[in-house]
């Protein structure tokens, strides 16, 4: 989806646009903020963040084919996906592509917006939810900073599930595998699957980096 919000780039071959994603409380789409943009075509890799408005602008140019994908991480947080079994999707953060445009598209306006859907079990829903914690981390940082409350330590990771039961925090630096604890596997592993509509179930832990 097209989300133009500010003016093309003047050179259509160098990638920019905005991420958005839908806000339930305002029923307005916001911008997803500092999340990784990444153009790739083969060997040719750009990374970038969105800024505060959702914007992006890459600085290479992509006269052919480009991939365009946005994951859900930066320095302060990773938002990971857990389904069941699939225990390799818990290594890397969400990412959703939003295209692979090709020599002729304008690639200064390539932009998405992460919706909610009505089916409670539809895989996009995996992406809104990270959308949405995404920017919850990013929200609550400025917050606590205004506040004067403590900063959370960065390099966190959040795991969301597909599961209707609650959430659990096994830290696991701090912990051997062996101990990982019988909640999560119950929760987060061998439970029911299904989409919560309107809230996140999330498994929050420190990574050792």
């Amino acid at each position: 989806m097209n989300c133009l919000v500010t003016p093309p780039a003047a050179d259509a071959a160098v990638p920019a646009g905005n991420i958005l994603v839908y806000d339930t409380q305002t029923q307005n789409n916001r911008p997803v903020r500092k999340a990784t943009i990444v153009a790739r075509r083969w060997f040719k890799i750009e990374r970038v963040f969105t800024d505060n408005t959702g914007h992006y602008q890459m600085t290479k140019r992509f006269k052919n084919q480009v991939r365009i994908n946005v994951k859900f991480k930066n320095t302060d947080a990773e938002i990971r996906g857990v389904r069941g079994v699939r225990l390799w999707q818990m290594i890397s953060p969400i990412k959703k592509t939003i295209g692979v445009f090709n020599g002729d598209a304008n690639k200064s306006n390539i932009g998405y917006i992460f919706p909610l859907f009505a089916d409670a079990k539809s895989k996009g829903n995996l992406y809104w939810s990270g959308a949405t914690t995404h920017n919850a981390v990013q929200d609550y940082r400025e917050y606590a900073v205004q506040e004067g409350i403590g900063l959370p330590p960065t390099g966190i990771n959040i795991m969301l599930n597909r599961l209707l039961k609650g959430a659990s925090a096994p830290m696991w630096n701090k912990r051997a595998l062996n101990t990982l604890p019988e909640e999560f596997v119950k929760q987060f592993l061998i439970a029911p699957t299904g989409w919560i509509v309107g809230g996140l179930n999330a498994l929050v832990y420190l990574n050792t980096r």
